[in-house]
C-alpha cells in the first residue's frame, strides 16, 4: 500500500518567514489626572534601552525575543481626555475600564462600605487585574508610574508561574517570607508596584470571585455571625496596608487557593525601593528596575539623601537622564535650565524643589479643575 502521508513531517514554514514574536505588554493603571504623565514617559523609554546590553547591540529599542506593547487602564471617567491624550502621545494604548467588581456587587456590606478607603486608592487598584485579562499576551508586567526601568526582564518572561512579584516587608514586620498558615505564620504584602502576570480568565475569574463576595474580617464584634478571624476569610492574610485591595488579596490567594503558582523575585534586582540594608547596599548597576517609594518622586527634586539613600541618588540621575531622552525623542519644546548635570537641567538649582521641574512639554500636562496646569 502506498505511504498514504509520505511527508509525516513537513515544513510548517516553507517559506522561512520570520515567526512571529510572543507580545508583552507593559502596563500601568491611571485612576485620577496627576501630574505624573513623564513618569509614563520614563518607563517606555527605559524599557525600550532596557536590553541594549544583555544582547550586545547599542542601538537596540525593544527585545529581539518578545514584542513589547504599552497599554495603560483608566478607570472609567475619572480622567479626562486631556490626561489620555498625553498617554498617548507618549506611546501608551489606553484601555478605559470600569471597576473590576462594581460595588453593588460586593456582597459584604461592612467590605462593601471600606474598600474606597483601603491603601492608596482604595477599590481602583483594583483595575491591576485586568492584566489577567490581557490573553492576547504571553506576559503582562505591572508597574506603577513611580518605576524606572533599567535593565532586561525578558529572563523573567521564561518562567511558567501565574504571578512573578517581591514582597513588602516594610508593611508587615512580624511577617516572614513563606509562612504558613499551618504553623501559625503571617503572610507578608506582594508589593503592588511590580506585579508580572501570565494572562488568565481562570485566574481572574476566581480572584473578582473573591472580591465580589467580600469576606474581609475587621475582626471581633465588627465580624459578621459565625465569622472568626481577622483578614482576607480569617486568614490573617492582607491585615496591613494596602491588604484590604491587590497588595493582601494577591498573597491570600496565592497561598489558600492557587498554591504553587506564584513566584518571588530578587526584590533587590526587581521592584528596588532601597528600603532594606541589603537593597541599599547593591550597584546601581544591579538593579533591573527600580521603584521610588523610600527614594521619592525623581519629579519633586530631592534636595538632599540621608547616608544610606547613595542608591536612592544613583537611581534619580538615571532617571533624569532618560528624562531628557524623552525630550529629545519629543522634540521638547520646554527650554531646560542651563545647568551642567540632567537633574539641574530639569529641577534647575538646588532649593526648588518639585516647584522647580520642567516637566516634557506643558501641553502634555493635564490641566486642573481650575484651568492651572498640574505641576508635579
Amino acid at each position: 500500500n502506498p505511504n498514504p502521508n509520505p511527508n509525516p513531517n513537513p515544513n510548517p514554514n516553507p517559506n522561512h518567514e520570520p515567526m512571529p514574536k510572543p507580545k508583552v505588554a507593559f502596563a500601568i493603571v491611571v485612576t485620577k489626572d496627576g501630574p505624573y504623565v513623564d513618569g509614563a514617559a520614563v518607563i517606555r523609554e527605559g524599557v525600550l534601552r532596557g536590553c541594549r546590553a544583555k544582547y550586545g547591540d547599542p542601538e537596540l529599542r525593544g527585545s529581539p525575543k518578545y514584542d513589547y506593547d504599552f497599554i495603560a487602564f483608566l478607570l472609567d471617567d475619572a480622567v479626562t481626555e486631556a490626561m489620555e491624550e498625553s498617554l498617548k502621545r507618549f506611546g501608551w494604548t489606553t484601555l478605559r475600564k470600569p471597576l473590576p467588581v462594581p460595588y453593588e456587587e460586593i456582597e459584604d456590606a461592612t467590605y462593601r462600605e471600606m474598600v474606597d478607603k483601603a491603601g492608596c486608592c482604595g477599590a481602583a487598584e483594583y483595575l491591576k487585574l485586568y492584566a489577567y485579562a490581557q490573553l492576547e499576551y504571553h506576559k503582562v508586567v505591572l508597574l506603577d508610574m513611580d518605576s524606572l526601568v533599567l535593565g532586561c526582564l525578558d529572563d523573567l518572561f521564561e518562567a511558567d508561574a501565574s504571578l512573578q512579584f517581591t514582597y513588602d516587608m516594610g508593611m508587615c514586620s512580624r511577617c516572614q517570607k513563606n509562612a504558613t498558615l499551618e504553623h501559625g505564620g503571617k503572610v507578608p504584602p506582594y508589593q503592588g508596584g511590580f506585579l508580572l502576570v501570565s494572562p488568565s480568565m481562570k485566574h481572574y475569574d476566581a480572584l473578582t470571585a473573591i472580591i465580589r463576595e467580600g469576606d474581609f474580617r475587621e475582626g471581633g464584634a465588627k465580624n459578621a455571625p459565625g465569622k472568626k478571624g481577622i483578614a482576607w476569610k480569617g486568614t490573617r492574610i492582607g491585615y496591613y496596608w494596602g491588604g484590604r485591595t491587590v497588595q493582601g488579596l494577591l498573597p491570600y490567594y496565592y497561598t489558600v487557593e492557587a498554591p504553587g503558582e506564584s513566584l518571588e523575585v530578587d526584590m533587590c534586582a526587581y521592584n528596588n525601593m532601597v528600603d532594606n540594608e541589603e537593597c541599599q547596599g547593591v550597584p546601581v548597576d544591579y538593579v533591573q528596575n527600580a521603584h521610588f517609594t523610600v527614594c521619592q518622586k525623581p519629579w519633586k527634586c530631592k534636595r538632599w539623601y540621608r547616608e544610606n539613600q547613595a542608591l536612592c541618588e544613583q537611581l534619580h540621575d538615571k532617571w533624569y537622564e532618560l528624562r531628557l531622552e524623552v525630550g529629545k525623542e519629543f522634540g521638547e519644546p520646554t527650554p531646560l535650565y542651563d545647568m551642567d548635570t540632567p537633574k539641574l537641567k530639569v529641577c534647575g538649582p538646588q532649593g526648588k524643589g518639585r516647584k522647580g521641574y520642567l516637566p516634557v512639554s506643558p501641553a502634555f500636562t493635564p490641566k486642573l479643575s481650575d484651568g492651572r496646569r498640574a505641576r508635579i
